[in-house]
């Protein structure tokens, strides 16, 4: 067993691999800061943004700026927890296994703590019935290896100073290579020749960036959807069904296209929902003629039923754009570009 004083010396096959393990310093390091504060941020923005928007769209738009600072607390307060959890439970290190060779590179958590606790959170989420633990867990076990093609690296970033090594897409940075004062040297040779040699050009100045098809994307699930949120008697839309499509048609954006199936039952549910309530037959209070929602729209009505439908033919569009392949979600374009 290795020390923690100890670095393993590199280990090289005939095939010219690289390889190599060191403790990763956590507090230390500034991509941890880096990558945590992205994480929160990017939590709270979303859970802001999508918490605003209903609050918004049902009309209680003086809910928002409480509801903003609970959730600015609950992020600060998983920080501060995270920090702590690295500190006391990890002893500020983390163990990791790097390997290079002609064809990828490969990042491995070799932390044995990590691993377990990882575990540990999968299982105690499924036992318990709390989907977010367990979803965090599975996250983190699927994690633990990553491993990239040179051809979809379009850059690297070299810390001499701190010895690490980042290697980057079109946009991002997809990996971080720590490497102990023995091994930068050659590290670094290797990733210029094989970012030279095999690695993804970046675009030209002025092309379009990966994050503008996303983000015009999200901008129309938002427009689709606020007409529905403002449906005229008698056919508002169930709020849950609501939130489902809401959710899903931005994962299926940003993360996983097959999530357009779950896009499609959810227009389905809300259009079976209100077909039905626009054929529903009404007796008149007054002992006029009988009526039905549909009967009873008039001008501005016929505005919102219309926009409405306009945000439900966007969605499924976008639905069957994505599983068809014509649109692909950035998370499908990090992994296979």
């Amino acid at each position: 067993m290795i020390g923690k004083d100890r670095e393993p010396p590199p280990l090289r096959s005939a095939k010219g691999v690289l390889e190599w393990e060191t403790d990763v310093a956590l507090l230390g390091n500034r991509m941890i800061w880096k990558a945590l504060a992205t994480m929160m941020i990017a939590t709270y923005v979303v859970i802001a943004l999508l918490m605003s928007f209903i609050m918004a769209a049902q009309g209680e738009a003086d809910a928002i700026p409480p509801l903003l600072g609970m959730f600015a607390l609950v992020c600060f307060g998983l920080f501060v927890l995270m920090l702590v959890i690295m500190l006391v439970v990890f002893g500020n290190r983390m163990r990791m296994r790097f390997r290079l060779d002609g064809r990828k590179v490969r990042t491995e958590v070799a932390d044995r703590r990590a691993k377990a606790g990882s575990r540990i959170a999968t299982v105690v989420g499924a036992l318990a019935g709390k989907p977010g633990l367990a979803g965090a867990g599975l996250i983190a076990t699927a994690d633990e290896v990553r491993e990239f093609e040179w051809r979809q690296i379009a850059k690297a970033g070299y810390d001499d100073r701190r010895r690490v090594i980042t290697l980057s897409n079109d946009w991002r940075a997809v990996a971080y290579l720590f490497c102990p004062p023995e091994i930068y040297p050659e590290a670094r040779a290797r990733v210029e020749a094989m970012v030279a040699m095999k690695g993804r050009k970046a675009p030209a100045r002025g092309g379009r960036h990966p994050l503008v098809q996303p983000l015009l994307l999200t901008l129309g699930v938002f427009l689709a959807l606020v007409p529905l949120f403002a449906m005229p008697y008698p056919f508002e839309v169930h709020l849950f069904a609501l939130i489902f499509t809401l959710c899903f048609a931005l994962a299926t954006v940003w993360l996983i296209p097959l999530l357009a199936y779950a896009v499609l039952a959810g227009v389905g549910w809300m259009v079976f929902e209100i077909t039905v309530r626009g054929l529903e037959v009404h007796q008149s209070q007054f002992g006029g003629e009988p009526w039905t929602g549909f009967s009873s729209l008039y001008g501005d009505e016929w505005l919102a039923m219309g926009l409405a439908a306009a945000g439900l033919v966007f969605l499924v569009w976008m639905s069957i754009a994505m599983l068809r392949g014509r649109l692909v979600s950035l998370l499908t374009r990090d992994m296979t570009e």
